[in-house]
């Protein structure tokens, strides 16, 4: 293990965890101290124990938190669980919980289709299949007369950090409530990180990140000048999310996140509020503009597209990522974050394709699938959106 002095610690601190702009004008506010039960029940929940189950009068105080207006700039955060940073983020999603279950919960839709800015790819990993989730939860919606269930644990790879460019696996434990409070459809989405992830590895954001065209070079280490050598990791996170229709005559959903995390290297936790809240920024957007598209084609489309992805030969798969890595050496090749990497070599090495598994390459063509049906550039594959349109 390396040891720092103190001064070399602040410049690490400083480099890995660059400021926010936006975050400079954010007041820090703790949530109210009785929102803590209910936010211990509802982590307590996600423990593998037999026999936990919701009781909805423990979480009164946080639904009733979550519909209230709240001030502008305020950066909310929950009391501290798992010695990690913590934060309280909320937005609204035009569209309906059925719609949310339909697109984001639904087994035979990748979820990062849906969230490609936050996800490289997400395997339920409990089920005969490569599924996010082994149940039609949208089923259950028209009959809520006790909370529907399913517990699983999952695979997840996120995207590249921004600044850092680091990525992670790991595995964690996860739990879906759907019920319905006061009249009002309910969907809780619980996970809890089990062990410190994989090794953080170099990945790039090419371009802006709302293009949502990264490079994975499964290198240990992170993206800064004189830390490539860095062994960092994700040691614990937690997250609660909560989708509420505030007004079932509305197409509206309140989406409320609750999350914790620790990660750094060392052993020391290097995250801070601002850099949680960025994340959640970057989720949002990505969310917004997929499921609010109007060009969004229906579930079932989407399903029958991505099931022609599955039945693809392996060897059909690498030609047609060979042709996407082409595309992103043509598209950036004034880029200076490629031109002055190895990533540029990296794109057009054949021997880099054969490293790629199926759930990697189907993982980004399931991304191009919904970047082309929302206008995103990327010309060569084009073709794919076409795929069962009718």
């Amino acid at each position: 293990m390396k040891h720092f002095s103190l001064p070399l610690l602040g410049i690490l601190l400083a480099l890995f965890l660059p400021s926010l702009a936006s975050g400079k004008s954010l007041k820090e506010q703790a949530l109210p101290d009785s929102l803590a039960p209910g936010l211990e029940h509802l982590t307590a929940l996600i423990s593998t124990e037999k026999g936990r189950r919701l009781e909805l009068d423990k979480i009164e105080t946080v639904l009733s938190f979550i519909q209230k207006r709240k001030p502008e700039n305020t950066l909310y955060y929950p009391e501290k669980k798992f010695n990690s940073t913590s934060i309280y983020f909320e937005f609204d999603i035009r569209t309906d919980l059925e719609n949310i279950l339909k697109y984001t919960y639904n087994p035979n839709i990748p979820a990062e289709a849906v969230m490609p800015a936050s996800l490289r790819s997400s395997v339920w990993k409990n089920t005969a299949k490569d599924q996010k989730c082994p149940a039609l939860l949208w089923n259950s919606l028209d009959n809520l007369k006790s909370p529907v269930e399913v517990n699983g644990s999952e695979y997840t790879v996120i995207s590249p950090d921004i600044h850092t460019g680091a990525y992670y696996g790991y595995d964690q434990d996860r739990k879906l409530i759907l019920c319905s409070y006061q009249g009002k459809k309910l969907f809780i989405s619980l996970s809890r990180q089990k062990d410190r992830s994989e090794v953080g590895k170099k990945g790039l954001v090419l371009g802006s990140d709302y293009d949502w065209n990264y490079i994975y070079s499964g290198e240990k280490g992170i993206n800064l000048p004189g830390l490539g050598w860095v062994s960092s990791y994700m040691y614990d996170s937690c997250t609660i999310i909560i989708y509420y229709e505030t007004d079932p005559g509305k197409p509206l959903v309140r989406c409320a996140v609750f999350k914790w995390l620790r990660a750094g290297w060392s052993n020391l936790n290097m995250v801070k509020k601002t850099h949680l809240y960025k994340g959640l920024i970057r989720h949002k957007n990505c969310l917004k503009e997929v499921l609010e598209h109007p060009l969004l084609p229906r579930p079932e489309i989407l399903e029958n597209s991505f099931a022609e992805f599955k039945n693809k030969s392996t060897e059909a798969l690498r030609t047609e990522i060979r042709k996407y890595f082409d595309y992103l050496c043509a598209r950036y090749r004034n880029d200076k974050k490629l031109k002055k990497t190895k990533y540029a070599k990296l794109l057009k090495n054949k021997n880099y394709l054969l490293t790629l598994s199926r759930t990697e390459m189907l993982a980004i063509l399931s991304k191009e699938y919904i970047k082309n049906i929302l206008g995103k550039e990327n010309r060569h594959t084009a073709r794919l959106s076409k795929i069962n349109s009718r």
